[in-house]
C-alpha cells in the first residue's frame, strides 16, 4: 500500500488543556485551580487527524509509551482513521504536556522527558526511514529534537530529510519550534542545509526569525525560498498567513471568527496546506482554504476542530476576499 502521507513526530503525545479562572495562572502546584480538565491528542497527531479527514491515507511512524497515555493515542489514532502499525511501543510511560491557558494555547509543561535510554540517535531515525512504507509525501513536524533526543545534539540531522528524499518523498516540514530560548547555531544550521532537500516549509514568525533574522514579512518569504522549499507557508497566527512561491507570493488575510480554542489551529493549517499542495492548487487557494481550516478550528471545540473539505468550501465562500494579495511590511 502507498500512502499519500507518512507522519513522523519523533514521540506521539497527548495534551492535558487545563483552563484556569478568569486572572488566575496555573502552575505545578495549583493545578487544582482549573475548572476544565481535556485530554486531547497533542502536536503533530491534529495535522495526521486533519488530513485524514480530508480523504488521504497516512500513517505515523512514531513511538508511544504502554502506558495508559500512550494507549490513549493510539486508540484517538484509530478512531479518525490513521493507520497506526508502524508505531513502535516502548516500555514504561509516555511523554505528554500541559497546556495551560484561557484558550487553550500558552504555557507548555513537558510532565515526561523521555529517559536516555528512549532517546532516538540518528542511526536510529534513518532506519526508521529506510524502513518506512511507500509514501508520496513524509511530513515532518518539528526540526529541532535535540531538546528531546539528546543523542542528536552536534550530529549532522541533515541527513536525515536528504536520505528521505531519495527514498523518492517530497517533504513537508512544519518547523514548530517551541522552547523560550533560541536554538544552539549549529542546529540553525543543519535545518538551512536541510530546506534544500523540502518542498513544502510551514514555520510560524519565530521560526522564520531563527533561520532567516528578523526582516519584512515579503523578503522574509523570499529568503526562505531562497534556501531550497518549493513553498512556503509562513504562518502569521490571528494575522493569516504568508504564501510564498515561484508562481506567486503576498498576504493572505485571516477569517474573523468567534474565538473558542486556539488549540491545534497551526496543526490544522499544515495539514490543509499540505492536501492542497498534493493535489496541485494554486499558492493562494492553498493558503485561503488552510485558513479557513483554521478559523474553522478556533470557533469549535474538542473533537468538532476538524471541518470536512465542504465545510472549508463553505466557510471560504462566505468570507469570499475578492481581492489581489495584500503585501505586509
Amino acid at each position: 500500500m502507498k500512502y499519500d502521507v507518512v507522519i513522523c513526530n519523533g514521540f506521539l503525545h497527548p495534551d492535558i488543556i487545563m483552563y484556569p479562572p478568569k486572572g488566575q495562572k496555573i502552575t505545578f502546584m495549583r493545578v487544582l485551580a482549573a475548572y476544565k480538565v481535556e485530554i486531547r491528542l497533542g502536536a503533530g497527531a491534529y495535522s495526521g487527524m486533519m488530513m485524514s479527514r480530508l480523504g488521504l491515507r497516512c500513517c505515523y511512524i512514531d513511538k508511544v509509551g504502554s502506558d495508559i497515555f500512550g494507549l490513549f493515542t493510539v486508540k484517538e489514532m484509530k478512531r479518525f482513521g490513521l493507520d497506526t502499525r508502524y508505531i513502535k511501543v516502548y516500555p514504561g510511560n509516555n511523554i505528554f504536556c500541559v497546556i495551560v491557558t484561557q484558550n487553550g494555547e500558552g504555557g507548555t509543561m513537558v510532565c515526561y522527558y523521555p529517559k536516555e535510554s528512549l532517546s532516538t540517535s540518528l542511526n536510529e531515525v534513518l532506519s526508521a526511514i529506510r524502513n518506512a512504507p511507500e509514501g508520496k509525501i513524509l511530513y515532518l513536524f518539528s526540526w529541532f529534537w535535540s531538546f528531546f533526543f539528546p543523542k542528536l545534539k552536534g550530529k549532522p540531522t541533515h541527513k536525515i530529510l536528504h536520505y528521505a528524499k531519495k527514498k523518492g518523498f517530497s517533504i513537508v516540514l512544519d518547523v514548530n519550534y517551541k522552547p523560550k530560548e533560541n536554538p544552539p547555531k549549529y542546529e540553525v544550521e543543519e535545518l538551512k542545509k536541510t530546506l534544500k532537500d523540502v518542498d513544502v516549509l510551514l514555520p510560524n514568525l519565530r521560526d522564520a526569525e531563527i533561520i532567516v533574522g528578523q526582516k519584512p514579512l515579503a523578503e522574509t518569504a523570499y529568503s526562505l525560498l531562497q534556501l531550497g522549499p518549493k513553498i512556503v507557508g509562513l504562518k502569521l497566527g490571528d494575522k493569516g498567513c504568508y504564501v510564498a512561491s515561484k508562481e506567486e507570493s503576498g498576504h493572505v488575510p485571516p477569517f474573523k471568527v468567534e474565538v473558542l480554542d486556539t488549540t491545534g489551529a497551526g496543526d490544522i493549517f499544515g495539514g490543509v496546506f499540505t492536501y492542497g499542495w498534493l493535489k496541485g492548487w494554486k499558492p493562494k487557494k492553498i493558503a485561503t482554504f488552510a485558513n479557513a481550516a483554521s478559523a474553522f478550528a478556533i470557533s469549535h471545540e474538542k473533537k468538532n476542530k476538524y471541518p470536512t473539505l465542504r465545510q472549508i468550501q463553505e466557510l471560504s465562500r462566505k468570507f469570499n476576499f475578492g481581492t489581489k494579495y495584500r503585501v505586509l511590511s
